[in-house]
């Protein structure tokens, strides 16, 4: 990997009070007024790297200091924006793509600008443009405001923006304002993103704040460019990711101040599921346009015909517009900020005034962002580990940190997932939450690390439950995308009431967890869609349709966080039976084989393959979703045989490390979907700790990269990203259980510096090996020194902070003998 420079210097590493709404960022009025103060930073050596990945010696420079103290490391700054490589998981062929923008945001925000790219057919169809960027497309078609993160579906990319050079008119094509990309001519790290375009003469560089988008173009005055004719920025209103369409927008660009606004409808082949979104935008030149032209009516990509231009109209609108407005390249950087609201045109001007207002620059913009991501990444520190562990786990975190969305306007306003509008009182509202992945790492692991966002992505299924009717299963911008089954959301708020403090008190979630526990949701509403055979016969059987394996232990696991808040409630009776229900996993073992099988209506199982991705199973096979019992490991292993199920579970392990798949779904161990995630950490439930730590390094060292097909399949949300993290400290949540499940971590030691929330002080989690820290030989994980007598640990322990010590797991390179 190459080694490449930024044209500033890094933002101070500074460290920040997070809190519930926008403060827990660094504003631009606090960048415009402190200057970077890199003092404190401190170089340290880390190891040679000797896994899949590999970095050069001389292409990182991390800076942290983990000066031991009684109580963990001291809070010192540090800088941890170049371990991140934001191009993870941009590349890849088939399954094996993370569909991630590369582009700069901030933790969790509503503006992800990051660049679109395109095949010779501004082909942006399929999971491998998800994400807006494909490493291996030739083009970049521009710089787009809004994406996903991670998902499996191509929409969003909106409102896309691209430096040109040549006749206004013959710019309104993606065929004639594309670009060749060279990779070797992009830079990206957290808040920020460069290319040199030089068949444009031109460098655009990206940053952002939480609701605006800020560009800066820097056109060059050689010959040979300035013959190319006039420099000018297309804004296009029509793009869109994916089988999509724009079906109505409007733009107006004022021709003496450079002033943008507008707004556009996108239909996405996700957000078409409930009729689309509208987006608005407002936005401001850092100085006065040469001359303002639109276009309207072209087909979107990858037509190639142009539709009508109207030289020097300032205003249009229609099904695919934007404009074309020329710069004067002669003096200097050109600088667009583009305010962002799903609420109205109000909301993005007001955004823009907010967080860029008049005076503030790209430089500024740049700070602000790189110290909130230096504060949000400095909440993990690790010592010992090599040198490429410790980048994945930075990246890790930083796409940990990217979805969901914020959606609420700086006066507090957003538009539901009913598509009115609310007001946000006392919390900041969030969409984009990809449930049935993220329920399984994403959302304990922000428990601990960024409370302030859990308890806001908790208050915002609240409110969605009461401004829509009902919880929902995929909440898109502004509508229920509805994708995949189950109903996920009860889960996380099972976990969270399990952890203790949760600010959505498990009376208030309880009667919209209980609309789809007893039955179909009285408003039609996402609900348990298979819940009435589920409830006769205590499974879903195969008459039912496909996924029916899936879908019965999806429920189990549900029910038992339904029982968890029915209980705290006070509805025992509730309870009593959703706990029961929790257990309907054990209808589909096969007593013969030793596996979760199908089963007809009669009790009678047909046959079945164990790798075969059948129609019994949500993207999976029975071999997989044989081990996706959470709420219940100990009775699976009682129900398999703990011999049979170590044989099944090292068999499911082994069949990926001698013959993975990147291409395909794997029938065996297939990181890239979220049922298989806690597989390799049960092998201590079944009393072979040690194999469970090899396997869990085993993932994180081989499924795991630097390159930009470096994650196993989609991030989901983080969903992947988030394992990782929860790898290195060496545990793994048990959803519904109130436990997570513990092995060797990834580092020897690794802290986690967790702020105030959930009715808890600032404290830290220490994670270490015995080989490092202890004096005397350790026959059993420990817990603050007292022996763990068993695979798991409480969550309500983690919570309060402490120190869990491990052993290594076995070395070599072939797992222990069973």
């Amino acid at each position: 990997m190459s080694t490449r420079t930024l044209l500033f210097p890094l933002a101070a590493s500074l460290c920040f009070a997070a809190c519930s709404d926008d403060s827990a960022t660094v504003s631009v009025a606090d960048a415009q007024s402190d200057e970077p103060d890199t003092s404190d930073i401190v170089d340290v050596q880390v190891d040679e790297p000797d896994v899949p990945g590999d970095v050069e010696d001389d292409d990182v420079e991390p800076g942290y200091d983990v000066s031991d103290t009684d109580t963990g490391p001291a809070i010192v700054p540090f800088d941890p924006l170049p371990l991140v490589h934001p191009f993870v998981g941009t590349g890849a062929a088939g399954f094996n793509y993370g569909a991630i923008p590369p582009g700069p945001s901030l933790p969790f925000s509503l503006v992800r600008l990051s660049p679109n790219t395109g095949d010779v057919n501004a082909n942006t169809f399929g999971v491998g443009h998800a994400g807006g960027y494909r490493y291996e497309d030739p083009y970049l078609l521009g710089f787009s405001h809004y994406h996903l993160v991670g998902v499996g579906i191509g929409d969003a990319g909106n409102l896309r923006v691209m430096p040109v050079r040549g006749a206004p008119s013959e710019r309104t094509v993606w065929t004639e304002y594309r670009a060749d990309l060279d990779h070797d001519a992009e830079q990206a790290e957290p808040g920020y993103y460069r290319v040199e375009l030089p068949d444009r003469g031109v460098r655009a560089e990206l940053t952002a704040t939480r609701r605006v988008g800020v560009h800066r173009y820097t056109f060059s005055n050689e010959a040979e460019y300035v013959g190319d004719g006039p420099a000018a920025i297309v804004v296009d209103l029509g793009a869109i990711i994916g089988d999509g369409d724009v079906t109505a927008s409007t733009i107006a660009v004022d021709p003496t101040t450079g002033a943008l606004s507008g707004s556009l409808h996108s239909v996405g082949d996700f957000a078409g599921r409930f009729g689309g979104y509208t987006l608005h935008f407002a936005g401001r030149l850092s100085r006065p346009p040469v001359k303002v032209h639109t276009f309207k009516d072209g087909p979107p990509p990858p037509a190639k015909e142009p539709g009508a231009f109207f030289e020097g109209v300032e205003t249009v609108s229609g099904v695919n517009v934007g404009a074309v407005i020329e710069v004067d390249p002669s003096g200097g950087p050109i600088e667009l900020a583009l305010g962002l609201s799903f609420v109205d045109g109000d909301g993005a001007a007001a955004a823009l005034e907010a967080e860029f207002p008049e005076g503030a620059t790209f430089d500024d913009a740049l700070a602000a962002a790189q110290a909130t991501w230096t504060e949000h990444l400095s909440r993990v520190r690790v010592k010992g580990g090599t040198e490429t562990r410790t980048r994945i786990l930075y990246t890790a975190l930083y796409h940990t940190l990217l979805m969901p969305t914020l959606m609420t306007d700086v006066d507090g306003r957003y538009r539901g997932i009913d598509q009115q509008i609310h007001i946000a009182e006392g919390f900041t509202y969030y969409s984009d939450l990809s449930l049935w992945d993220t329920y399984r790492t994403f959302h304990p692991l922000v428990t601990f690390l960024y409370p302030e966002y859990q308890a806001d992505f908790l208050r915002s299924l609240a409110a969605m439950a009461k401004d829509w009717g009902g919880l929902p299963r995929w909440p898109l911008a502004i509508g229920e995308g509805g994708s995949m089954i189950g109903t996920s959301a009860d889960i996380v708020f099972g976990d969270a009431e399990l952890a203790g403090g949760s600010p959505v008190a498990a009376a208030d979630i309880w009667p919209a967890v209980k609309d789809t526990a007893f039955g179909k949701h009285p408003l039609g509403k996402s609900d348990k869609d298979r819940i009435e055979p589920y409830m006769a016969l205590g499974y879903v059987p195969v008459e039912s349709g496909n996924g029916s394996v899936s879908h019965t232990l999806e429920y189990a696991t549900a029910d038992a966080c339904g029982a968890v808040l029915a209980k705290a409630a006070g509805d025992e009776a509730s309870a009593a039976s959703l706990a029961a229900r929790a257990g309907s996993w054990k209808n589909h073992l096969d007593a013969e084989r030793g596996f979760l099988a199908p089963k007809r209506q009669d009790g009678t199982i047909p046959k079945y393959g164990l790798t075969e991705h059948s129609s019994d199973y949500i993207e999976g096979s029975a071999w997989q979703y044989s081990f996706m019992v959470p709420q219940d490991v100990a009775g699976l292993v009682e129900g398999i045989g703990t011999s049979r199920f170590l044989e099944h579970l090292h068999g499911l392990m082994e069949g990926t490390r001698t013959d993975f798949q990147p291409l395909l779904p794997t029938g065996t161990y297939w990181h890239g979907n979220e049922p298989n995630l806690l597989a390799p950490f049960l092998f201590g439930h079944a009393g072979r700790s040690d194999l469970g730590g090899w396997w869990v390094h085993w993932v994180a060292d081989h499924l795991y990269t630097l390159e930009p097909g470096g994650l196993a399949g989609n991030d989901d949300g983080g969903t992947l990203s988030a394992w990782y993290v929860l790898a290195a400290a060496g545990i793994y949540p048990l959803s519904c259980t109130g436990q997570f499940t513990v092995t060797a971590p990834l580092f020897d030691e690794v802290w986690w510096h967790m702020p105030a929330g959930f009715g808890r002080p600032a404290r830290t989690l220490h994670f270490w090996v015995w080989d490092i820290l202890s004096e005397e030989p350790v026959t059993l994980p420990q817990w603050n020194s007292n022996p763990i007598m068993g695979p798991t640990v409480p969550v309500s322990w983690l919570m309060e902070g402490g120190t869990h010590s491990h052993n290594y797991p076995p070395a070599g390179g072939e797992p222990p003998a069973l």
